[in-house]
């Protein structure tokens, strides 16, 4: 919250806190912080993107960025600097973590996307793409953010722009770094690309096979059968674009 509001230009920010009947000292908190937040509010939600939707029902400004708890800006200038002239759709930074400075792709092609998704900690997202084309659906677990951005930049071809630096801090820990949910994470990526993008799911669905093999093949340490995975796990994402074109 001090990230936020050490901001240069608070004042032009409108700060909505959506917390989940926290008790752990959170409510204190934010209540401190009241006077300065445009709206708050705690209460039991039934996942992180009921949370986030809820948050967005609330905005009114041009863009929505979502920190969760945990998260903050990086430098106090971060939202004045990212938005200097901004009139894109979508426009995404980098985040730092305990693993070091986390990158985008300076060109979104269905390629890229389909292998990672945007971090939402450092990406600024215009209120009325929510309105177009709907807010995250609330029946996923972990790729909301993911099959959003599906949606807007490869079907819907809005303007998106890199911003260049680390954004925020992404402290890890939550349900997108669990490692023992890969299994369900996997499954709800092919849920969403059979919905967002359903020509390619069959070929989605060999490339995520092919991931799973190739981090059986890191974890048993079998480092030459890794290299050669690696070069057609990498592969196949621009494979199935040429599949996919052909039809």
């Amino acid at each position: 919250m001090d990230s936020v509001l050490s901001q240069t230009i608070f004042s032009e920010i409108e700060y909505i806190v959506i917390d989940g009947a926290s008790t752990d000292g959170s409510v204190e908190e934010i209540r401190e912080r009241s006077k300065d937040l445009n709206f708050w509010c705690s209460e039991k939600d039934s996942g992180v993107y009921n949370a986030m939707n809820k948050g967005i029902t609330k905005c009114t400004g041009d863009y929505i960025l979502f920190l969760n708890s945990g998260d903050h800006f990086l430098e106090e200038n971060t939202v004045e600097k990212a938005l200097e002239g901004a009139n894109e759709d979508i426009i995404y930074g980098f985040i730092e973590s305990p693993r070091g400075v986390q990158t985008s792709p300076e060109r979104l092609t269905t390629s890229a996307l389909l292998k990672i998704s945007l971090h939402h900690q450092a990406t600024f997202i215009k209120r009325e793409l929510f309105e177009r084309f709907g807010t995250y659906a609330e029946d996923n677990r972990f790729e909301s953010d993911w099959e959003f951005f599906l949606k807007c930049i490869l079907v819907e071809k809005v303007n998106v722009r890199q911003y260049p630096h680390p954004v925020s801090f992404f402290e890890m820990g939550g349900l997108s770094s669990n490692e023992r949910l890969e299994e369900a994470k996997m499954l709800e990526k092919i849920k969403v690309v059979q919905r967002v993008l359903p020509d390619i799911a069959e070929l989605y669905q060999d490339y995520l096979s092919a991931r799973r093999s190739l981090k059986e093949l890191q974890r048993r340490n079998l480092g030459f059968l890794f290299r050669m995975a690696w070069r057609i796990e990498n592969s196949m994402p621009v494979n199935i674009i040429k599949k996919w074109k052909k039809k």
